[in-house]
């Protein structure tokens, strides 16, 4: 995070409490303790910031195809 310069998206924060609050009767009571409760609002966060390293490393990766004969693959193991 630190190395790549990730910021935490806090457009996406609110997205995923309303997301969270919508499965509740009291909407707005949940959206409210999320924004008063710092420690509950930093498991979002952290949710969150994990979500976008996940979407930042698959970004970076690339792919290998490479063919080959199942029991090429089967005898190797062996």
């Amino acid at each position: 995070v630190t190395a790549q310069k990730l910021q935490l998206d806090t457009q996406l924060v609110d997205q995923r409490i309303e997301q969270m609050a919508s499965q509740y009767a009291e909407y707005d009571q949940v959206i409210q303790y999320y924004r008063t409760n710092n420690q509950a609002r930093a498991s979002i966060e952290s949710l969150v910031m994990e979500d976008q390293v996940v979407e930042w490393v698959l970004g970076q990766a690339t792919q290998n195809k490479i063919q080959e004969k199942f029991a090429d693959i089967v005898n190797r193991q062996q």
